[in-house]
């Protein structure tokens, strides 16, 4: 059954996910269009989202008929079988996929900027496309990401080849797809709307709207006051609070860092801890983090700032 669009295939394809019981997990989608159905996966899971560049290794002017693919974080290609039948010798194919790495690296800065890839070691890591027919540059991208020590690696697209589920469920952990065709034809035959992505589009959906929100934290003592900026992908948490009274969501400081850390891919939570110092802080910053896992879906580490209130707004800030 065709999908209505991206959308569509990746809220139904999200269902099948949400079975596995997945641990931290993280959602790469392979750009262009990977990545609108990945944000509905990490929607799903609510866990975070960012991009994985894979490309595929072309031959010159047949740019969609791919003989190999490369992806960022290794050099060597994957080969594709058709390699060796179309006669293409090594000093070729290597020069193909030379121009394919540059295209790589392109992306990778345009999509991410400065901001490095999330540290995937130990966590499961779901790898989604809109569709998968050889599916060389999943593969690719899996081979890659097995060198970062991931605890697990799915495989997702709304629609596979059956064949190529099968070749890559022998890489990756679990191959996960709402349909899997044995004559696959074309991805897009699977879709009413397949309207090309643009880049403007990928990187609107990985950064989402940095707007802050206004939250209140119930404690054990009353309640706690905060301002939370939560982008999607986040690499991380970073939890303001300053001491004795202070208030960080006031603080002309705190709100400077933090709007440095957003840029680098972290959230923020800003917080009012009125009048609690020691013990007290502790709980509440521990309740914090409770409300942040349970309640926002917060499933990357959560690191604190500190600092001391001063009658002018020169705060001193340490880490603990």
């Amino acid at each position: 059954m065709p999908f209505r669009d991206r959308a569509d295939g990746g809220r139904r394809l999200a269902e099948r996910i949400t079975a596995l019981h997945l641990t931290s997990p993280i959602v790469l989608g392979l750009p262009r269009g990977g990545v609108p159905v990945a944000a509905e996966v990490a929607a799903a899971l609510r866990a975070p989202l960012d991009v994985f560049v894979a490309r595929k290794v072309a031959l010159p002017g047949h740019e969609e008929f791919g003989v190999g693919a490369v992806a960022e974080g290794i050099y060597d290609p994957v080969r594709s079988g058709v390699v060796d039948d179309l006669g293409v010798n090594k000093s070729d194919f290597e020069a193909f996929a030379q121009q394919a790495r540059h295209e790589v690296d392109r992306r990778v800065r345009m999509y991410r900027g400065a901001r490095a890839l999330p540290h995937l070691a130990g966590r499961d890591v779901v790898l989604v496309d809109d569709g998968l027919a050889t599916g060389v540059t999943a593969e690719a991208a899996v081979r890659s990401l097995r060198a970062m020590s991931p605890a697990r690696v799915v495989v997702a697209a709304p629609v596979c080849a059956e064949a190529t589920a099968q070749r890559l469920a022998r890489i990756a952990d679990d191959v996960v797809c709402v349909e899997t065709p044995a004559d696959l034809v074309a991805v897009g035959h699977w879709y009413h709307d397949f309207t090309q992505i643009t880049d403007d589009e990928v990187i609107a959906l990985l950064t989402g709207d940095p707007s802050v929100e206004e939250v209140l934290i119930a404690t054990d003592d009353g309640v706690l006051r905060g301002d939370l900026t939560l982008p999607p992908g986040a690499r991380g948490v970073v939890v303001f609070a300053a001491s004795e009274g202070g208030s960080s969501r006031a603080s002309i400081t705190d709100r400077y860092v933090a709007e440095h850390l957003q840029a680098a891919g972290f959230a923020t939570l800003l917080l009012d801890m009125e009048a609690h110092a020691g013990a007290a802080v502790a709980a509440r910053l521990a309740a914090a983090a409770q409300w942040l896992e349970e309640q926002r879906g917060v499933r990357v580490p959560i690191g604190y700032i500190g600092a001391e209130p001063r009658e002018t707004d020169t705060d001193g800030i340490s880490i603990p």
